[in-house]
């Protein structure tokens, strides 16, 4: 075994002086221990070992444990190839690079590269004696180094060996369908060595050997596993499937047990119903398939539709027609659609659908309605006539289709004048009567008969003869009609015309009258007011001014008194003068009021 040099410098602080000596000597022998100490704690501080505190690891199980160190390089005076050593306590080596050393554990191994810094080791089949504390020494030709936990300085490795106790982990690779091939995986975790683990399943207590396979894990360690294929059944529901490994380093079985959750998809979606009427089926869809379910109701009746599907886990259910979902009453596990008083446009096909996160299924039912001949539903049936042919056209609709047959006059158009054609869309039926009379100028009355199984339609048409001369007479009341709209508009212009030209007279037009100032000498434009009578005597005199505040809100009479004249001497003579004004504005009454003088008027 190498020496361990190069930390076995020990110092007890609990040294005495025997032999007296000066102060100055125990104060050289301090100053030597001193640099010492230093010296070694400088170098424990280049040399450093980063590795776990602790390790566990399973009995017969194999661990990979990562370390690294550093050493002071000035130490290898002459360097030659560096060797690693981990013993177990204090003198059991178990790892090492040195071919010349001898150790009997032979299942440690070191894993990289010493040169680098790395000192990781692994164990590959661990036993119970393989617990313990670990250390780690270097050494080359020239010096040696043990990181060993003297002075606190480094960490200690405690590797713990617990008892086996390894469980197999079962994994299914997708759901567990009824009737469909699962894979199942068993993996454990395995030795290093090459003595792999055996796989065993059980099932149905069927034991089955399958291969395994391996594959290392970034720290090193193996896992190992096996798959098993089946293909289960709704019989294996909560059955169990045992997966066991056999360890042959150890002689010691890992097992685990699954129960199998089985689903089952929906397969088989069944749809009943309670309508009565199926031995009209073959009216009613005469090219029906055998694998479509149908239905047949009468118009009014009340019927439902039940649909169930069985599935694990239970699946969810929808009635639809076309892209529209329906509304369902649910009882268990029947989704019921109720169609109450079924009408002609309630037939059609449903589908009920059966769904589960796994898969769906679902089954469609054709329901056919049937009901008596009706008009369609964008009429097309009208007559008339031209010169002596009669022209018709009936349309009816109804399931079964309807059989149509004329009759004109009493008559039947089998009598003598068959041209009848039809035409089929759908369930309606177009008949077209081509009718040639030979009495073209008299009324007609022409019945269309329509019949099925479940009633019977009649469409009546009273035909009156074209009026002679009826097209010139069109063409007349045209013309009139035209004519009197043209006026209508020409009327309507001038009066637009001449309401603008009044508007616009009537704005220029001045209120009231124009009376001669003499007196100013010239001409002053009454404005407001109503009539003011004034007495004007015959002198030149001026008669008083009045007040247009009061003359525009009121009519009053005023007389001038008599005034003797000296060159006339004839008795006086009264005049009377009339002046209207119109109403002032309310602009024009806040004016400031104005004198008006009027000037007098002699008699010629």
């Amino acid at each position: 075994m190498p020496g361990d040099r190069g930390n076995q410098l020990l110092i007890d602080p609990s040294w005495k002086v025997l032999n007296p000596v000066s102060s100055s000597s125990i104060a050289l022998i301090v100053l030597i221990f001193a640099s010492l100490y230093k010296g070694l704690l400088s170098q424990n501080t280049d040399y450093k070992l980063s590795v776990q505190d602790s390790v566990s690891v399973q009995r017969g199980l194999c661990v990979h444990i990562p370390c690294n160190f550093t050493y002071n390089a000035a130490d290898r005076r002459n360097p030659q190839k560096l060797y690693g050593y981990w013993f177990r306590g204090s003198r059991y080596l178990v790892a090492t690079n040195d071919d010349k050393q001898r150790y009997p554990e032979g299942h440690f191994k070191l894993t990289d590269d010493l040169e680098q810094g790395s000192c990781s080791f692994s164990i590959l089949d661990a036993k119970s004696n393989d617990q313990g504390w670990y250390y780690f020494r270097i050494e080359d030709n020239s010096f040696g180094y043990s990181y060993i936990n003297y002075h606190q300085t480094h960490k200690k490795l405690q590797i713990l060996i617990t008892e086996f106790a390894e469980k197999p982990r079962i994994l299914n690779s997708s759901a567990v369908l009824s009737g469909e091939e699962a894979v199942f995986t068993c993996s454990v975790l395995g030795p290093c060595s090459k003595m792999e683990p055996r796989f065993f399943w059980i099932s149905r207590q069927i034991r089955h050997e399958t291969p395994y396979w391996s594959h290392q894990q970034i720290n090193g360690s193996w896992i190992y596993g096996s798959n098993f294929t089946f293909t289960p059944s709704l019989s294996d529901q909560g059955k169990e499937l045992t997966c066991k490994v056999w360890y042959p380093n150890i002689w010691e079985y890992a097992e685990n047990t699954f129960l199998l959750d089985i689903a089952d998809p929906p397969k088989t979606v069944e749809i009943s119903t309670n309508a009565t009427n199926q031995e009209h089926l073959a009216l009613c869809l005469p090219d029906a398939k055998r694998d479509v379910d149908s239905a047949v109701a009468r118009e009014g009746e009340s019927i439902h539709l039940v649909c169930k599907a069985d599935g694990r886990p239970d699946p969810t259910l929808s009635w639809r027609k076309g892209n529209k979902t329906l509304s369902e009453t649910k009882q268990g596990k029947e989704y019921i659609l109720p169609l109450m008083e079924v009408r002609p446009e309630d037939a059609g096909q449903y589908q009920c659908q059966a769904e589960t996160s796994y898969s769906s299924a679902n089954k469609s039912l054709q329901l056919c309605v049937l009901y008596r001949p009706r008009l369609c539903s964008q009429s097309r049936s009208t007559c008339w006539q031209k010169d002596n042919i009669l022209h018709c056209n009936c349309c009816l609709d109804s399931w079964p289709k309807p059989q149509i047959r004329w009759e004109v006059d009493g008559r039947k158009p089998s009598e003598g004048n068959p041209p009848i054609t039809s035409m089929d869309q759908e369930n309606e039926v177009i008949s077209t009567l081509r009718w040639t009379t030979e009495n073209p100028d008299k009324n007609h009355s022409i019945i269309c008969f329509g019949t099925n199984l479940y009633g019977a339609y009649t469409l009546h048409f009273l035909l009156s003869p074209p009026t002679k001369g009826s097209h010139a007479s069109l063409a007349i009341s045209g013309l009139c009609g035209a004519l009197v709209g043209v006026i209508l508009c020409v009327l309507c212009l001038c009066l637009i015309k001449f309401y603008k030209q009044r508007k616009a007279k009537s704005s220029s037009k001045t209120s009231g009258v124009e009376v001669l100032n003499s007196a100013n000498g010239g001409h002053q434009r009454a404005t407001d007011g109503s009539l003011i009578y004034s007495n004007i005597s015959s002198v030149g005199q001026k008669s008083p001014r009045v007040d247009y505040s009061k003359a525009g809100t009121e009519r009053i009479s005023t007389f001038n008194p008599r005034v003797p004249s000296s060159s006339v001497a004839d008795p006086e003579e009264l005049y009377y003068a009339t002046l209207e004004f119109s109403k002032l504005k309310d602009k024009e009454r806040t004016a400031p009021e104005e004198s008006v003088d009027y000037s007098a008027v002699k008699q010629k």
